[in-house]
């Protein structure tokens, strides 16, 4: 658990960005990293189809930045910034900086935050913080519609982890900052590709041979090429079954926009997991804040109707049970065996 939780402290990035929230010389404890004003609108009074009336066709998702501040002191060169989860600072990260600011991103979603600065041998400032319990969308440069699969909270009263899946859109524009973030702050060890072979043209991955790649050809939805369809059950039997190897974490899920087909292995799991019905869909409507997700100008009804349909067919597996074994019904029905099941949740709850 201590080396997962230092990985995941690694998601914290230095940046320079607008929209920061800054944190000076305080007492109490505050509350930042909050949503954009688009996702807390969508978030705050959900109901199915929300997004439509918030959609841009631009990335309008981000949270915001968080700018750690002191006071300089005389003949002070460079100062250290210690950042961790635990008050002990047992489990912190340290930066190093010439500057008496420090800009944060990708913080943890809900999460206590602990900060120190040192100089010459000296502390001169220890502050705490609140990350905002709001959707841990992800700023990856030249990467669109990209989010945290973690932080639901299951309709058992347990936790999805944060920093084990992320999901996004295709990775072909990425800079090499973007690169950074994914392999050495998110630290990313597979990329699972939902694309067809035409779409990949037998490309790797774009991250570097240090990655994973896995590439399926998903389906989407229900009927058609979706999860029903024999077609593509070996694809599906794939994507599951990398959920339930451990030496695959964190994961990347990703097909060309980050909606359809990512929408729809996303939806699997967190259903599977036990997350709510309302909160499974929040997120699918997430994909609707994003320039990728509005790339080919979607009606947002006819997709959530979609979306619907899959979900009201998955359930009927256990129409008496809940959604979590109305999906593992599903699952097994299709070739998931049990262990693979009970491992993806022993990996991906809290």
């Amino acid at each position: 658990m201590k080396k997962r939780t230092i990985m995941i402290l690694l998601g914290i990035m230095v940046v320079f960005v607008s929209g920061i929230f800054v944190i000076r010389q305080i007492t109490g404890v505050e509350t930042v990293a909050n949503p954009s004003a688009q996702v807390k609108e969508l978030s705050a009074d959900y109901f199915y189809g929300n997004s439509a009336r918030l959609m841009t066709c631009n990335d309008i998702y981000y949270r915001e930045s968080v700018k750690l501040e002191w006071k300089s002191i005389r003949n002070a060169t460079r100062y250290s910034v210690a950042i961790a989860t635990r008050d002990d600072f047992s489990d912190k990260v340290v930066y190093e900086t010439e500057e008496c600011f420090l800009e944060l991103e990708n913080l943890l979603a809900g999460t206590d935050y602990y900060w120190a600065v040192t100089a010459n041998g000296k502390t001169l400032t220890t502050r705490h913080f609140y990350t905002a319990d709001t959707v841990r969308t992800i700023t990856i440069e030249g990467v669109s519609n990209t989010r945290d699969c973690g932080g639901w909270k299951t309709e058992d009263g347990e936790i999805v982890k944060q920093g084990m899946i992320y999901r996004g859109a295709k990775l072909e524009n990425i800079t090499e900052e973007g690169k950074k973030t994914m392999l050495e702050e998110l630290g990313i060890r597979t990329d699972l590709d939902l694309r067809t072979n035409e779409e990949t043209n037998g490309r790797s991955s774009v991250l570097g041979d240090s990655v994973i790649y896995l590439n399926y050809s998903g389906p989407y939805y229900w009927g058609g090429n979706g999860i029903a369809t024999q077609d593509y059950r070996e694809a599906l039997l794939g994507e599951i079954r990398a959920f339930a190897d451990e030496h695959n974490y964190p994961i990347y899920v990703h097909c060309s926009l980050g909606r359809d087909r990512t929408g729809t292995i996303c939806f699997l799991i967190n259903a599977l997991l036990g997350v709510s019905e309302k909160d499974l869909f929040l997120d699918y409507e997430l994909s609707f804040l994003s320039s990728a997700g509005t790339l080919d100008a979607p009606v947002v009804s006819k997709m959530i109707s979609e979306y619907q349909n899959m979900y009201n067919q998955v359930k009927k597996y256990a129409p008496d049970g809940t959604m979590a074994e109305a999906t593992e019904e599903f699952m097994l029905r299709i070739g998931v065996t049990q262990d693979e099941i009970d491992t993806i949740r022993q990996l991906l709850l809290d």
